[in-house]
């Protein structure tokens, strides 16, 4: 299964903004339309506790990401494969179809979590630098 959450154009914006779960195993969303939507790789803790509640097999733990999502509405979370933000510049109006430009903004992969085995170190999902 697969999660599409999408922030469309409106009068003042050009940029519909896609967000894409990919081999979604659970999820638990706070509302149907969130505003001022915050995305983030779950810390250990999340992390841990959805694998539990979830039920997925130990095995698939290193091949999948958890993300939090944050709103004033509430906090959320997704477990997948992973997680890529597009945007895409084009029409004004939901119902015109967009045929600009698709540019990958953000992505979160399980390796980008757990980095070269013999580094020991966490690595930062948004940058993909090392963590301290």
């Amino acid at each position: 299964m697969h999660l599409l959450l999408r922030a469309l154009p409106d009068h003042e914006h050009t940029t519909q903004l896609d967000l894409h779960f990919v081999a979604v195993d659970a999820m638990r969303l706070a509302t149907m339309s969130y505003k001022a939507l915050d995305v983030h790789a779950a810390g250990e803790q999340d992390f841990s506790r959805v694998y539990e509640e979830s039920g997925i097999p130990p095995a698939l733990r290193e091949k999948r990401v958890v993300v939090r999502l944050e709103s004033p509405s509430g906090t959320g979370f997704v477990q997948c494969a992973h997680v890529v933000l597009d945007r895409r510049e084009g029409a004004t109006d939901d119902r015109v179809p967009l045929d600009g430009y698709n540019d990958v903004v953000w992505r979160l992969r399980p390796e980008d979590l757990h980095g070269p085995r013999d580094s020991g170190r966490s690595r930062d999902a948004t940058t993909g630098t090392g963590g301290e």
